[in-house]
């Protein structure tokens, strides 16, 4: 009983460090998707942390480590008033081992802050409109083994994005929302020797959680107690439902010469979904796709990358009921897709590739409500690149780090008090 109880410590308090293990002071279940003291977290893309080697036709070329988070909280102190914050980060290390061998690190962290005001329309539907400022740093570091010293660029970066979207209330027994949104923003790097002004348009959707003391027990001694919720039909969606599409222009102005501007448009969806088959035994789905195109202005002249994988898996959760290490699990996926990137006008220049991906892994469900739970995941996982024409074979393999939220949309009463 004492190695159990340390374990489950142990795995509480990694995620209580985390900005999602909030305590909702009293008084937040006022009526109304915008009452005060309402509020709501998002994150709207899993933090994904890899550690990767990739190989080509068995000779190593290359080992990274990246990160990526975006996530958003929302607090209304008076009704229909807001205070929105949004933190969104990003980071890279690779060192390349080819003939040219290099190391490079790509760093962006970035936080915003603002106003929201809210209307409620019905009882499940309520629009909204936004405004935030925003600050961060930049880092863009590079050198060649065989030299001493290597280029490090550092760039202040500061933004602002203004949104109007709505919070569409699906099932009112289950305080899950969605969030459709469409918004302008405008973000400006100021190197030494240029600036360059990032600003477009951009749609997307997300699901958000509403966050109420009632439904928090965080930190409610009862929460050992917490029974076996993994029976044969409870549907399990992830933070990864998230349908994007992005256009604009990258302005680079620089001090002696001419400025250069770059048009995009980015479009994608991701998706992750489960569904328990029999006790602790889920079916699990997930789809990624993409496609970004940038040209230069005036021209034809640019490039376009699309991809998309489709994979499914299977997750077991260890039987060990009326315990926390119930929600210790065990998973396995297998993917397959396809991805081309191509030079616009340019027939010959077009590269495409066939994947198989597969990963396995361990992993913890942190219920913060009963019908929320932050899950985090620790595999090991493989992505075959073969291209079609050459048959030319990129591996690559690593350990991952994976935390999302997941939303559980039956079974809603899955902590017993």
């Amino acid at each position: 009983m004492k190695t159990t109880g340390i374990i489950c410590l142990t795995l509480w308090v990694i995620v209580a460090l985390l900005p999602l293990n909030l305590y909702a002071e009293n008084g937040n279940d006022n009526e109304g998707m915008y009452a005060r003291n309402k509020m709501y977290t998002a994150i709207h893309n899993d933090l994904d942390i890899d550690i990767r080697n990739r190989f080509s036709d068995g000779d190593k070329l290359s080992n990274a480590i990246a990160a990526t988070l975006s996530l958003s909280f929302t607090w209304f102190f008076i009704n229909n008033s807001g205070l929105i914050a949004q933190l969104d980060y990003s980071r890279t290390l690779t060192n390349n081992e080819s003939t040219y061998s290099f190391t490079q690190i790509a760093r962006t962290k970035m936080l915003y802050a603002g106003y929201i005001y809210g209307y409620q329309l019905s009882q499940t539907l309520g629009l909204y409109g936004s405004a935030m400022l925003g600050i961060g740093a930049a880092r863009d570091y590079f050198r060649y083994v065989d030299q001493a010293a290597g280029n490090n660029s550092k760039a202040l970066l500061t933004g602002a994005r203004l949104e109007l979207g709505a919070y569409w209330w699906p099932i009112l027994a289950l305080p899950v929302l969605l969030q459709p949104r469409i918004g302008y923003a405008l973000r400006n790097q100021a190197n030494d020797s240029y600036n360059t002004v990032t600003s477009g348009l951009y749609m997307s959707a997300s699901i958000i959680a509403a966050l109420s003391c009632n439904d928090f027990y965080c930190r409610n001694s009862s929460i050992a107690k917490i029974m076996n919720p993994y029976l044969p039909g409870l549907i399990f969606i992830t933070t990864g439902l998230n349908p994007f599409l992005q256009l604009g222009s990258i302005t680079s102005k620089y001090t002696d010469a001419q400025n250069s501007v770059n048009n995009y448009f980015n479009t994608g969806l991701q998706l992750g979904f489960g569904i328990y088959l029999i006790q602790n035994l889920a079916a699990l789905m997930y789809l990624n796709s993409y496609s970004n195109k940038t040209t230069q202005q005036d021209s034809d002249y640019g490039n376009r990358d699309s991809g998309f994988k489709f994979g499914v898996g299977l997750r077991y959760n260890l039987p060990f009921i009326n315990s926390c290490l119930n929600n210790l699990y065990a998973q396995a996926k297998i993917g397959f897709g396809n991805r081309a990137y191509e030079y616009l006008n340019s027939e010959s220049s077009t590269n495409k590739d066939k994947i198989f991906a597969y990963s396995m892994g361990i992993g913890y469900a942190y219920f913060l409500t009963s019908y929320m739970a932050l899950t985090s995941t620790v595999l090991y996982e493989v992505n075959k690149y073969t291209n079609s024409v050459s048959n030319f074979k990129s591996v690559y393999s690593g350990l991952a780090i994976r935390l999302a939220l997941a939303f559980y949309i039956s079974n809603m009463n899955l902590i017993k008090m």
